[in-house]
Protein backbone atom coordinates (compact mmCIF):
# COMPACT_ATOMS: atom_id res chain seq x y z
CA UNK A 1 0.00 0.00 0.00
CA UNK A 2 1.28 3.45 -0.95
CA UNK A 3 1.32 5.75 2.09
CA UNK A 4 2.99 8.66 0.33
CA UNK A 5 -0.32 10.43 -0.36
CA UNK A 6 -2.84 10.96 2.41
CA UNK A 7 -6.41 12.12 1.93
CA UNK A 8 -7.13 15.47 3.52
CA UNK A 9 -10.11 15.36 5.82
CA UNK A 10 -13.09 17.52 4.70
CA UNK A 11 -11.35 18.39 1.39
CA UNK A 12 -12.41 15.97 -1.31
CA UNK A 13 -10.15 15.89 -4.32
CA UNK A 14 -7.01 16.87 -2.42
CA UNK A 15 -4.19 14.81 -0.99
CA UNK A 16 -1.04 15.61 0.93
CA UNK A 17 2.33 14.35 -0.26
CA UNK A 18 3.98 13.06 2.91
CA UNK A 19 7.45 13.41 1.40
CA UNK A 20 7.32 17.03 0.21
CA UNK A 21 4.38 18.27 2.28
CA UNK A 22 2.70 19.57 -0.88
CA UNK A 23 -1.07 19.65 -1.23
CA UNK A 24 -2.08 17.98 -4.49
CA UNK A 25 -5.37 18.05 -6.37
CA UNK A 26 -6.35 14.72 -7.86
CA UNK A 27 -9.32 16.09 -9.80
CA UNK A 28 -8.48 15.10 -13.37
CA UNK A 29 -11.37 17.08 -14.87
CA UNK A 30 -10.12 20.33 -13.33
CA UNK A 31 -6.60 19.51 -14.51
CA UNK A 32 -7.79 18.91 -18.09
CA UNK A 33 -9.66 22.23 -17.98
CA UNK A 34 -6.50 23.94 -16.74
CA UNK A 35 -4.47 22.43 -19.59
CA UNK A 36 -7.11 23.49 -22.11
CA UNK A 37 -7.08 27.10 -20.84
CA UNK A 38 -3.27 27.08 -20.90
CA UNK A 39 -3.25 25.90 -24.54
CA UNK A 40 -5.81 28.56 -25.50
CA UNK A 41 -3.72 31.30 -23.86
CA UNK A 42 -0.60 30.05 -25.67
CA UNK A 43 -2.43 30.02 -29.01
CA UNK A 44 -3.68 33.57 -28.39
CA UNK A 45 -0.19 34.76 -27.45
CA UNK A 46 1.26 33.14 -30.59
CA UNK A 47 -1.39 34.78 -32.79
CA UNK A 48 -0.75 38.16 -31.16
CA UNK A 49 2.99 37.77 -31.75
CA UNK A 50 2.33 36.98 -35.43
CA UNK A 51 0.12 40.06 -35.74
CA UNK A 52 2.83 42.22 -34.20
CA UNK A 53 5.43 40.84 -36.61
CA UNK A 54 3.11 41.46 -39.56
CA UNK A 55 2.52 45.05 -38.44
CA UNK A 56 6.27 45.58 -38.08
CA UNK A 57 6.79 44.29 -41.63
CA UNK A 58 4.07 46.59 -42.97
CA UNK A 59 5.59 49.55 -41.16
CA UNK A 60 9.01 48.74 -42.60
CA UNK A 61 7.57 48.61 -46.12
CA UNK A 62 5.77 51.92 -45.62
CA UNK A 63 8.93 53.58 -44.29
CA UNK A 64 10.94 52.35 -47.29
CA UNK A 65 8.30 53.60 -49.71
CA UNK A 66 8.17 56.94 -47.92
CA UNK A 67 11.98 57.31 -48.22
CA UNK A 68 11.83 56.45 -51.93
CA UNK A 69 9.19 59.15 -52.52
CA UNK A 70 11.16 61.83 -50.67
Amino acid sequence: MNNRYLKIQNHDGYKKDTVSGAIISDNTQEYEQFLSRKREKKMFADRLENVEKSIDKILDILKKQNHQIN
